[in-house]
């Protein structure tokens, strides 16, 4: 896990979007500097903590930009984001789960270009908490969003809105019996801006414990034996008791409209955590037509069964055409054997 940099993904958002900004390094000028204080190894929080328990820890929060600035520090709830790795939501008046279990000494700090302030915090475990890791972050962002000017791809002026943090996240463990754990349901197709498929796939974390899985999937027809398409991919940070719906893009493939099987399994560090098999269906409006008015560069539609006496005659032609040229040979030494006694 790493501590997140949110201001990060504000720009990747803003570049995706089309807008190039002409405020980019303001946009990092007022990115608060955010650092732990007496953290573990990794850069983050990591206490074990039993039930009842209290973590007292603090944080060192740096002005940015070249004025004085007013920023929020708030506990953030930690979240699975949709490709997997760890998220983190926005301010809430009331937080939930461990969000709810940190009291900050601070909420809002005004500093200049330069100076910093020490925020503590605490972290208590309430009693009854079940055995696991649990998640939560101390994010740190401007108090006043920041509004970003441009020029669009099709040279317009454009401007948006954004608002920059920073995070540092605490990963509680509470000692006691636990273990990854994972189901899939069933997964389902759809069509991205009509211009690629992608196999849906509900994962949801039962387990205990942070892990990174590894997703293996399988697809072939209704019907019919053998894969069509498959999938093989580490998977970054699951957050326990979390669920999301993982995208598979499957870019230049096509399925076709019809009745399709797929076998899913999950594992971590070579054991298997869960298997699941469902079938989706594809409908016609669910194939994606290109420019061109035909079917994108691969497409997936033909049924095994139709190859199997095309391959068959393919072999049976094959052996006909050596055997010919094995007895074509053997007549012309024939010849040439007669002819050496005949001199």
């Amino acid at each position: 896990m790493r501590r997140t940099v949110a201001a990060i993904a504000v720009l990747l958002a803003v570049a995706v979007s089309g807008v190039v900004p002409a405020q980019a390094n303001s946009l990092s000028g007022l990115t608060p500097g955010l650092v732990p204080v007496d953290a573990g190894p990794a850069g983050y929080f990591q206490p074990t903590l039993v039930p009842g328990s209290t973590l007292h820890a603090a944080v060192v929060l740096y002005g940015a930009g070249s004025s004085q600035t007013t920023y929020l520090v708030y506990p953030t709830t930690a979240l699975t984001s949709p490709t997997t790795g760890i998220s983190y939501g926005e301010p809430q008046s009331h937080p939930s789960g461990p969000a709810s279990w940190v009291t900050l000494s601070s909420t809002k700090v005004t500093l200049g270009p330069g100076q910093s302030d020490t925020v503590g915090f605490t972290v208590t475990v309430p009693l009854k908490t079940a055995p696991g890791d649990w998640v939560t972050g101390i994010a740190a962002q401007a108090a006043n969003p920041v509004s970003v000017t441009g020029t669009s791809a099709g040279g317009h002026g454009e401007s948006m809105v954004v608002t920059v943090r920073n995070i540092v996240a605490i990963v509680v463990r509470v000692p006691g019996p636990a273990a990854v754990g994972m189901t899939v349901g069933s997964l389902a197709l759809s069509v991205q801006n009509d211009q690629r498929q992608i196999v849906n796939v509900p994962l949801a974390g039962t387990g205990r414990l942070l892990f990174k899985p590894y997703v293996a999937i399988k697809v072939g027809q209704c019907g019919q034996s053998g894969t069509m398409l498959s999938l093989r991919r580490q998977l970054d940070e699951f957050v326990p008791r979390t669920s999301i719906t993982y995208p598979w893009y499957l870019g230049s493939t096509i399925l076709q409209a019809g009745c399709y099987t797929a076998v899913t399994t999950i594992s971590y560090q070579g054991h298997l955590v869960a298997t699941s098999s469902s079938q989706f269906d594809v409908s016609s409006n669910q194939v994606i037509v290109g420019p061109s008015g035909v079917t994108g560069t691969k497409v997936l539609h033909v049924s095994s069964s139709v190859w199997v006496p095309v391959v068959i005659l393919l072999v049976l032609v094959l052996i006909s055409g050596g055997v010919f040229v094995v007895w074509r040979l053997r007549v012309r030494n024939a010849e040439r054997v007669g002819r050496h006694f005949a001199e």
